[in-house]
């Protein structure tokens, strides 16, 4: 995706800190992915069920 791509505003609307841009949405979708697989292994776990 071409830089002037990128920064064009998310077509879902959504705003954080630093901005609205697809740019911004991608980074926060990749730096927040392994908090929630974090979580999930944790409950996984704690209902001794094996993680891959």
């Amino acid at each position: 995706m071409e830089d002037a791509a990128l920064d064009e505003p998310n077509h879902a609307n959504l705003t954080f800190r630093a901005g609205n841009s697809k740019r911004t949405v991608i980074r926060h979708a990749i730096r927040h992915e392994p908090c929630h697989t974090g979580q999930i292994g944790w409950l996984l776990k704690l209902s001794g069920l094996e993680t891959i």
